[in-house]
């Protein structure tokens, strides 16, 4: 593949917004973990992730030098592949497990020199863990975890095959999703009104508790068993999906937590990621190639679960059958003729307009995780963790995947959201608003039946 990659080539839309919005008390980037069922070797860890490096490109790029008169920034490529970014770490308990998770993930990776990623190697006695902070402005949260797979695959020694693509082409998202006409432009811009409204208030901030104050994230990890995992089915009314009730639940726990901090509680709106990549290579190529959407839900949708539930699908289905989340391409693309040094600056604009544009939090829910080792492997991945970042003021964000059949939550918060015990209060509430929607549920087929 790196045969067919140019040494210099531009940032995608995507890539240079985040690398905008980057911000060293909440860094921008990806928190992806395995848990293995081994010791891994520390030279042969090192040996695998340089190997993965190899055939990923965007996992060994860096900013090429740019002038603030310039329009675009671009990537670059050595001719040397740069050494694995690996430190080693032993833990024997879960409070040295979060203090390791909190030392890497709160450190925003440098674009300057290659490679966009951190690794640590988390020893512990039942399993160790491989932990990788990754650029979100090099890779969205399936590239992360296509990279991790490599690694893995790498360290046992097994084939890691790459489909044949071209890999600049398939970067542009304007090619793939911009709008080819004014009037489908418009009729974006019109169907995203009647999801979003014409309201121009902020979104409701989860409320702050204990706060620590220090910039930096922790990441507090929930699983649910398979049984749990498997009854969430259960809640999937009227054709919604697993996507669709976990986004239900978390606007019913914000509602309930800044009720409980009788804090205001309007209009919330969580980030919703969509996986651009086609069905048959969903979790290939490190890359950015996810769009960014918004879900929304005001006082009066929140009655019930079933009565959210369904406002939640009808919003998900509409963003994905008309391709709305194409718009956010074509704004993109409005401005990238600007000076990098006015880009720069608009972020800045944010707080000055009350943070109306940034999001009260984020769900990103990978679905359903493949195992990146086959059944015959000994090496095997026995847990599977990921977050994504939560700028501020959105102090929260939440990564949902499904491995080995069960749900894996990981809440990521900022410091100056949560200390570690207010965020433990705001997951048990997520799992006491999951079992009210399994009461209400079960009341609704009583009466039916």
């Amino acid at each position: 593949m790196r045969a067919n990659i140019p040494e210099r080539f531009p940032f995608s839309l995507t890539d240079e917004l985040f690398y905008h919005i980057d911000r060293p008390e909440t860094p921008f980037s990806i928190q992806m973990e395995a848990r293995v069922n081994t010791t891994l070797d520390a030279d042969r860890l090192r040996e695998a992730i340089a190997t993965a490096m190899t055939q990923h490109p965007m996992l060994h790029a860096e900013i090429a030098p740019w002038s603030a008169r310039e329009k675009g920034y671009y990537w670059q490529i050595g001719d040397e592949l740069p050494s694995a970014p690996l430190d080693i770490v032993t833990v024997k308990d879960e409070a040295e497990l979060m203090r390791a998770r909190k030392h890497l993930q709160s450190v925003s990776v440098s674009l300057d020199k290659a490679p966009p990623f951190r690794c640590q190697l988390a020893r512990h006695e039942g399993g160790d863990y491989l932990m990788i902070n990754t650029s979100h402005i090099a890779s969205d949260a399936t590239g992360a975890y296509r990279f991790l797979s490599s690694v893995l695959r790498a360290y046992a020694r097994l084939p890691d095959p790459q489909p044949e693509l071209d890999f600049v082409e398939t970067r542009n998202l304007v090619n793939h999703f911009g709008s080819k006409k004014i009037t489908e432009r418009l009729n974006r811009v019109r169907r995203l009104i009647n999801i979003l409204g014409t309201s121009l208030s902020a979104p409701a901030r989860i409320a702050e508790d204990s706060a620590e104050g220090s910039d930096g994230v922790s990441i507090l990890p929930l699983q649910l068993s398979e049984q749990e995992t498997a009854r969430l089915q259960d809640l999937r009314l009227d054709g919604s999906t697993i996507n669709d009730v976990l986004q239900t639940l978390m606007h019913q726990t914000i509602a309930r937590w800044n009720k409980d901090h009788q804090q205001r509680c309007g209009r919330i709106s969580l980030m919703m990621p969509m996986n651009t990549r086609p069905p048959e290579r969903r979790f290939e190529l490190a890359s950015n190639l996810s769009l960014w959407v918004a879900v929304q839900s005001r006082q009066h949708d929140r009655s019930s679960f079933q009565a959210l539930l369904k406002h939640i699908h009808q919003q998900t289905a509409m963003l994905k059958e008309h391709g709305t989340a194409g718009l956010l391409i074509d704004l993109l693309h409005e401005i990238r003729s600007l000076p990098l040094w006015l880009k720069k600056w608009l972020p800045n604009l944010l707080p000055m307009t009350g943070n109306r544009f940034v999001d009260s939090s984020v769900l990103h829910n990978l679905g359903h995780l493949p195992s990146p080792l086959p059944a015959s492997s000994k090496l095997q991945v026995t847990e599977m963790w990921f977050s994504p970042p939560c700028r501020l003021p959105m102090g929260l964000a939440i990564g949902a995947a499904t491995f080995n059949q069960r749900l894996h939550l990981a809440f990521r918060y900022s410091h100056h959201q949560f200390n570690a015990k207010s965020a433990e209060a705001f997951s048990a509430l997520f799992l006491d608003t999951l079992a009210a929607a399994y009461q209400e549920v079960a009341a609704l087929e009583m009466a039916v039946g």
